[in-house]
């Protein structure tokens, strides 16, 4: 499993920078999804990180993103979720306690479109990918 940092306040793991500028948080509203996504697929270093994160699960790696559970960070965490699981079909799971580890779940619906998104957008972004994918 491959641990990574998002917004939590603990140290020592791989940060993954997915947290928009400001403009994009404080604007967000009810487009705050589109602009979200905008913004990660156009932001060189953000679509980098993110595209790690699902080239390393749809190849079988276990990966857990640490997360703070502050309001102000909600509608980012709520985003990624919605994007990973209505875009590639890639479940995604909240786990605030050990309890919580009974309720995991692995696999997701996945369909031919699923299947068609992330091929297209690894495609797509694969020059923003740096050779630390070679290292699975």
């Amino acid at each position: 499993m491959e641990v990574y940092n998002l917004t939590s306040l603990y140290e020592g793991f791989p940060l993954v920078r997915l947290v928009p500028p400001f403009d994009i948080i404080d604007n967000g509203g009810n487009n705050f999804d589109i602009n979200y996504l905008m913004w990660l697929m156009n932001d060189p270093i953000a679509s980098k990180d993110f595209f790690n994160i699902i080239f390393k699960v749809s190849v079988g790696v276990d990966v857990c993103i640490l997360i703070v559970n502050d309001e102000r960070f909600d509608m980012i965490h709520e985003s990624i979720q919605k994007l990973i699981s209505q875009r590639y079909g890639i479940v995604s799971n909240v786990i605030n306690d050990m309890e919580d580890w009974d309720e995991v779940t692995e696999i997701g619906p996945r369909t031919p479109a699923h299947v068609y998104n992330l091929d297209y957008d690894m495609n797509m972004n694969w020059g923003k990918l740096d050779k630390s994918m070679n290292t699975l």
